[in-house]
């Protein structure tokens, strides 16, 4: 048992001693062909995005990956009502995977990612009603998607290049499937009154295309 112990410690120690760490800081716009709907019935919700993203990424001296990654966007769809609506993406991930080039000046890796990502839109309108009295009264009516979210997976190739021991430059690019739900609420008022309201949970589901670049800082 103790000679079971000291290899894996040896192991752990071979992996963290010679290893990469390097932390990634840049622009990401995620582009989201998906899918919205319930019991067969379906509407286009296609959306993209631009934001922040950072991560952190662990090489070891094998070659052996794992990565944190963290991302916010500010995200658009026009298919949505009718209308052009934007709303706030987080998204956040780990990957583990394999760095096939791993040298002073460069690092090339494919990663299998699993992560979250929650997204709302709310849309408000103003119109006029008739009131019991026959007179025209302003309602206003608001519609929500709030939250969206969603479980993606799938692989992510991420390449790094070193201007020096510490700073450099990086691209990846990952392609998900993202599936998950979407809490659905409409309501209307005039004057202070509940003209209606309705509130369902909808099904989501669609690609995710998310390229990324910035810079590297290498510790």
């Amino acid at each position: 048992m103790k000679r079971l112990l000291a290899l894996v410690a040896t192991a752990m120690l071979t992996t963290f001693a010679f290893a990469e760490n390097t932390v990634h800081l840049g622009a990401f716009f995620p582009i989201h062909p998906a899918t919205l709907g319930q019991d067969g019935q379906t509407a286009d919700l296609s959306s993209s995005g631009f934001g922040v993203n950072v991560d952190y990424t662990h090489v070891s001296d094998g070659g052996f990956t794992f990565k944190f990654d963290l991302g916010l966007t500010r995200t658009s769809t026009k298919d949505l009502w009718d209308e052009s609506l934007s709303g706030v993406n987080f998204l956040g991930d780990v990957g583990f995977g394999w760095s096939f080039i791993h040298d002073e000046k460069m690092t090339l890796t494919l990663t299998g990612n699993i992560g979250l990502s929650v997204c709302s839109y709310n849309l408000k309108e103003e119109y006029y009603t008739t009131s019991y009295t026959g007179s025209k009264v302003l309602a206003e009516r608001e519609r929500k998607l709030n939250p969206i979210t969603e479980f993606y997976f799938g692989p992510e190739v991420a390449f790094t290049y070193r201007f020096n021991k510490h700073f450099g430059a990086f691209a990846d690019v990952g392609l998900f499937y993202a599936t998950g739900s979407a809490d659905y609420k409409d309501k209307a008022e005039a004057l202070g009154n509940k003209l209606y309201e309705r509130s369902e949970s909808l099904d989501i589901s669609g690609l995710l295309f998310v390229p990324k670049a910035g810079m590297s800082f290498t510790f």
